[in-house]
């Protein structure tokens, strides 16, 4: 719906602010959906949780270390792996 909308609004590029993963029931579906948006030019920026996923939980809340460990053993390697190549925030 989001896309829709954005098409119609006439956006020709899609930014994605991060967080693909970590907070939805189904984070496979979120990775393979993001690397078709990515193969039409859309640019992902990696979000805490995406990070949290792919290396470190250390800084997240207990509850969010919960939901990141739970998405980590549903993710393969070659997902962890898109999450983790995504580009960080500039700092």
């Amino acid at each position: 719906a989001c896309r829709d909308a954005a098409a119609k609004s006439g956006a020709d590029r899609l930014v994605l602010l991060g967080d693909i993963v970590g907070y939805g029931a189904d984070p496979e579906w979120c990775v393979d959906r993001v690397r078709g948006l990515i193969a039409a030019g859309a640019t992902v920026v990696r979000g805490n949780h995406d990070d949290a996923a792919s290396r470190t939980t250390q800084s997240m809340t207990s509850n969010a270390r919960i939901a990141i460990e739970w998405t980590r053993n549903r993710l393969d390697g070659d997902a962890l792996r898109k999450v983790s190549g995504l580009s960080g925030m500039p700092k």
